[in-house]
């Protein structure tokens, strides 16, 4: 198949260092393209992911400050990829729910991959597309969606290359990632003490971190990293 995967303008794919969706997109473009799919990766021109890149920049609006409206780069960036349309089988959009109106306007059907926690704004956007193809990520998003059709649940891949066994525990359990509210370190912390195991805690420091992570930092059970 021809495959459109249009990812975010906001780093390339993947991404030099943090970039969840990137990622994703990256590793998505491996494995298509390993089954002899025919991938084109819409992304930041700086990408790097063995196949057709298409992009309205040449890098992402997160490195660069002169890129202040980064809701326009991503809705050019979607303009390209639809107007490109008539090249694919299959476009695969992890853009937020932006390519909405875009994918009623050509013939190519499109799969909205949505990586967002949906909000009744979001749910009631997606039910004015019932034609709409949704995958979402987790269960939880489900239960959103009741009355919009979605097509499946695709839980996030990962490169199991990237992470070797270990036959050695070394005592300790780890939070790697944003130290936001919604990518739950409290809970991380909760249930770390709940078990009675020692955690580990990295990523940049936040507004979040500093009123909620902060406190709960002993030096032996809970470290910040």
């Amino acid at each position: 198949m021809r495959i459109a995967l249009v990812s975010t303008m906001r780093t390339s794919v993947p991404p030099p260092r943090a970039g969840s969706v990137e990622l994703l997109v990256a590793l998505l473009a491996e494995e298509l393209q390993r089954r002899h799919h025919q991938v084109t990766v819409f992304a930041p021109g700086d990408s790097k992911v063995g196949t057709r890149v298409l992009s309205v920049l040449s890098s992402g609006y997160h490195h660069d400050r002169t890129i202040w409206d980064w809701r326009l780069a991503e809705f050019m960036q979607l303009g390209l990829a639809y107007e490109h349309a008539g090249e694919f089988d299959l476009i695969n959009s992890h853009v937020y729910c932006y390519a909405l109106p875009f994918a009623r306007l050509v013939d190519v059907p499109t799969v909205h991959t949505l990586h967002i926690c949906p909000t009744p704004e979001i749910v009631r956007y997606c039910r004015m597309y019932p034609e709409g193809r949704y995958v979402l990520i987790s269960e939880f998003q489900r239960g959103f969606f009741e009355d919009v059709p979605v097509a499946g649940v695709v839980h996030n891949g990962i490169d199991t290359r990237a992470f070797p066994f270990s036959g050695r525990a070394d005592g300790y359990l780890a939070f790697i990632g944003d130290l936001r509210a919604d990518k739950g370190p409290l809970e991380a912390i909760r249930a770390a003490r709940t078990a009675g195991i020692p955690i580990r805690i990295a990523g940049p420091a936040t507004e979040y971190f500093e009123q909620a992570i902060k406190p709960e930092l002993d030096g032996r059970s809970v470290e910040y990293v």
